[in-house]
């Protein structure tokens, strides 16, 4: 574990777009990056195409309040069978989250269920 650890600490660009990964993939991985807190320096996460749904995307809150998102300027995460509930709850940290840096997302195939309602 230490190995994997010290690997994506080192990283610049995690790619895992188009991968089959699921909501317990995402659970996974953001344990992992949530554990590693500021220490990781990457500027890109893709994770396009992944069927992620809305309890994948809402596991990204976890490493994102630990800092392990800081320096993201890139996020992909179009096409992951999310719907409103999932990307609000990401952006409801993101919002409560500094430093905030990210100049590209890549969203596309929201599953809508009608009107995003935001509180």
């Amino acid at each position: 574990a230490d190995e994997v650890k010290s690997d994506l600490a080192s990283r610049q660009r995690l790619e895992f777009g188009s991968l089959g990964l699921t909501s317990a993939d995402a659970r996974c991985l953001a344990a992992l990056l949530a554990s590693l807190g500021p220490a990781v320096d990457f500027t890109a996460l893709d994770l396009d195409g992944n069927p992620l749904g809305n309890a994948g995307l809402a596991a990204l809150v976890a490493p994102l309040e630990a800092g392990a998102l800081n320096s993201l300027e890139e996020l992909g995460i179009a096409h992951c069978g999310f719907g409103y509930p999932g990307l609000h709850a990401l952006a409801s940290a993101w919002a409560r989250s500094r430093p905030f840096r990210l100049k590209a997302l890549r969203l596309g195939g929201i599953r809508t269920g009608g009107p995003l309602e935001i509180s």
